[in-house]
């Protein structure tokens, strides 16, 4: 599933391609994603401008001079692609996008945006776990997928909303919490859009065994501790490392412009089972399964 440097690899690319561009129609290939569409998603989007392209957490919030605001996630496989028309520069390097030609037409491609300027936008999910709707720009904070999300983890241009993560905050968060620091950092309501990718390796950088009781990183008055401090500092070091790079090329993940990403190269532990460890030299990369999702983590220092 994409996380949260692929996601915003996406919202970067969108935001450059789409922006300032006039909905004309809204093509809706299937009754649904993993929910059904809206009966009046075409009726919300028509004739309405791109005014910008917002991020919280994992989901896209496409911002339309209407009030309308479009909320897209993109689930295992979803991704946007920007194919140009009879009056835009396919190679223009300002506008991320592919010639019409390049187009492929697929099963796939299961919603098509129509733009003024002739160009379109397409959705294509291969699994169909993503899904999109709309809904008033005054209602965004208070929608059941957005409401309960936890602080971002960046400060950024981009991201909807105010809050940020850091230790002090991470340490109230969890002071009863004895489930494993590995499962913690993947709750969303703790802090936004953390995968499973970005904390084997913060944890694995940090020498932080994953199944470590997460309330023993605080101290024994409750604060955060040195190594708290250190991890939630390499967990945003990580995330800035993979949007530079970006994001991780995991399945079939790309940006709009059909680009990969190529942070796997700098992969330490996840996805490298058997390999020497590359902070230790000591020991060998080792894989187990925390609520489903496999961790890869090296026995000999992470403690």
């Amino acid at each position: 599933m994409p996380e949260l440097p692929e996601v915003e690899t996406v919202r970067r690319g969108l935001e450059s391609a789409w922006r300032g561009r006039e909905v004309t129609g809204v093509e809706l290939r299937r009754e649904g994603l993993r929910y059904p569409f809206q009966a009046d998603l075409e009726e919300r989007l028509l004739g309405a401008r791109v005014v910008d392209v917002w991020r919280r957490a994992k989901y896209l919030l496409v911002e339309f001079d209407n009030g309308q605001v479009m909320v897209s996630h993109l689930g295992m496989s979803g991704k946007y692609t920007l194919v140009a028309g009879n009056e835009m520069d396919a190679k223009s390097a300002s506008n991320p996008m592919i010639s019409e030609d390049e187009f492929i037409e697929n099963k796939h491609d299961h919603v098509v945006f129509h733009f003024a300027d002739n160009s379109y936008g397409v959705y294509t999910d291969h699994r169909r776990f993503g899904f999109i709707f709309s809904l008033d720009k005054e209602d965004v904070d208070d929608n059941k997928f957005i409401a309960k999300i936890g602080p971002e983890p960046l400060r950024m241009e981009g991201v909807w909303g105010e809050s940020l993560w850091d230790a002090n905050q991470f340490a109230k968060k969890i002071q009863n919490r004895k489930s494993p620091i590995k499962t913690t950092l993947l709750d969303q309501q703790i802090v936004a859009g953390l995968g499973n990718i970005y904390v084997c390796e913060a944890l694995h950088r940090t020498g932080i065994h994953p199944e470590k009781p997460a309330n023993e990183l605080l101290t024994k008055s409750g604060k955060a501790s040195k190594k708290m401090v250190d991890l939630v500092a390499e967990c945003q070091l990580i995330l800035k490392e993979a949007i530079l790079a970006g994001g991780s090329t995991l399945s079939d993940f790309k940006g709009v412009d059909g680009s990969l990403g190529y942070f796997p190269h700098q992969f330490g532990a996840y996805g490298k089972e058997g390999d020497a460890c590359n902070q230790c030299s000591r020991g060998k990369i080792a894989r187990i399964v925390q609520g489903g999702r496999s961790t890869f983590y090296c026995p000999k220092c992470q403690k």
